[in-house]
């Protein structure tokens, strides 16, 4: 579905997008495969940020959710 956001990590070895299908995909840059996909929200998933550590993720969505992972 629709990408809404994407977020680099701070070694620049993975990508996470949000997505309008409700799910956070995780990619590897290096070879640009799809590693895993994160569900929870119940809504479209607006946005996605990696903190400056690169452990923790922090995802917006139109369920009125925030949701922190641990990366």
């Amino acid at each position: 579905d629709h990408v809404m956001s994407i977020a680099i990590s701070p070694d620049g070895r993975t990508l996470v997008s949000a997505s309008a299908d409700k799910t956070i995909r995780v990619w590897d840059l290096s070879t640009g495969e799809h590693i895993g996909t994160l569900k929870g929200h119940t809504n479209l998933v607006k946005s996605v940020v990696i903190s400056a550590d690169g452990k923790t993720m922090v995802s917006g969505s139109f369920d009125t959710t925030i949701k922190v992972w641990g990366v």
